[in-house]
C-alpha cells in the first residue's frame, strides 16, 4: 500500500473558534498536544502504510521529523487539499485518507479499517459508515448527524481508502459531495427523486444507495460498515472537543 494522507488544512472559522483562536483547526490544543498529532501518530504507527503525507499549514513543519511523515503546504479547500496530497503518492496504489480531526483513532483502528476494506474485494473507493449503535454503545456521549436508512441509522466516517488516479478523475463530483456531507437529504437528492422519496419514507437501504452511486456516477466503490466508532467521531464543535478530551484523559489515567 502506497501510504496515508492526512487532511489538516481546515481554517478555524467555525464553532471551534469559541474554544481556540488558532488559525487552523489542526492546531487546536488537545491533551497537551494539538488535534492533528493524534491522527498522524495513528497512521504513522500502522506498518502497512509506507509513507504518511500531511496536507496542512507551515506550523506543522515539525511533523517532518518522524520517519515516513511528509508535509505538503495547504491549499484553499478540502478537495483541493485532497488533490494536492494525492498527487504526492503513486496514482494506482491504494491510499488511506483521514481528516485531521478524528483524534480517537489508533494504529489498531487504522489496521482494522484496512482489513475491513480488503474483505470486500478490490475497488477504487472505500467509504466508512458507522452504525449508530456501534458509536453509542462505546461512546454514549457522542452527538452525530444520522442517516436514517432502513437497515439501521448510520453516520459517515472520516476515513477513506482510494486510488489517486480514480479520485483525481472525479474532483467535481467530490466537491459536490463534500459540500453536502452534513446534509443527508442533499446527498440523497444527488441519487434521484426515487431514492429521495424512499429515504423520507424510511425505506432506503445502504445497498440501494451504494448500487445507485456505482451505476449513476460510474464509480467502482463500496461502503464499509466499520465496527470502529472512532472513525466517525470528528471534532467540529466545542462539545466534540469536550468529549474527546474526556475520552483521551480516561485512556491515560
Amino acid at each position: 500500500m502506497a501510504g496515508g494522507l492526512v487532511l489538516a488544512g481546515a481554517t478555524n472559522r467555525g464553532r471551534l473558534r469559541q474554544v481556540s483562536d488558532v488559525p487552523f483547526e489542526a492546531l487546536i490544543p488537545l491533551g497537551g498536544r494539538v488535534l492533528v498529532d493524534y491522527v498522524v501518530e495513528a497512521l504513522a504507527g500502522c506498518a502497512e502504510l509506507e509513507r504518511v503525507v500531511v496536507v496542512g499549514p507551515a506550523e506543522l513543519s515539525y511533523l517532518r521529523r518522524p520517519p515516513r511523515v511528509e508535509l505538503v503546504e495547504t491549499a484553499d479547500g478540502l478537495v483541493d487539499n485532497l488533490a494536492r496530497g494525492l498527487r504526492e503518492l503513486p496514482a494506482d496504489e491504494h491510499v488511506l485518507v483521514a481528516t485531521g480531526d478524528i483524534p480517537l483513532i489508533t494504529p489498531a483502528v487504522v489496521e482494522g479499517f484496512l482489513a475491513e476494506c480488503r474483505a470486500l474485494g478490490d475497488y477504487d473507493f472505500y467509504y466508512a459508515v458507522i452504525p449508530r449503535d456501534v458509536i453509542l454503545s462505546r461512546y454514549p456521549g457522542a452527538r452525530r448527524s444520522w442517516i436514517g436508512l432502513r437497515d439501521q441509522p448510520v453516520t459517515g466516517g472520516n476515513m477513506f481508502l482510494l486510488r489517486p488516479r480514480a479520485a483525481l478523475a472525479i474532483l467535481p463530483l467530490l466537491r459536490r459531495v463534500t459540500d453536502l456531507r452534513k446534509s443527508p437529504f442533499g446527498l440523497a437528492s444527488m441519487l434521484g427523486p426515487v431514492l429521495v422519496v424512499k429515504y423520507f419514507l424510511g425505506r432506503l437501504t445502504l445497498g440501494e444507495a451504494e448500487r445507485r452511486v456505482r451505476s449513476h456516477f460510474h464509480i467502482n466503490g463500496r461502503a464499509v460498515v466499520t465496527r470502529h466508532p472512532e472513525v466517525g467521531i470528528d471534532v467540529d464543535k466545542p462539545a466534540d472537543l469536550e468529549l474527546v478530551t474526556s475520552i483521551l484523559s480516561s485512556r491515560t489515567s
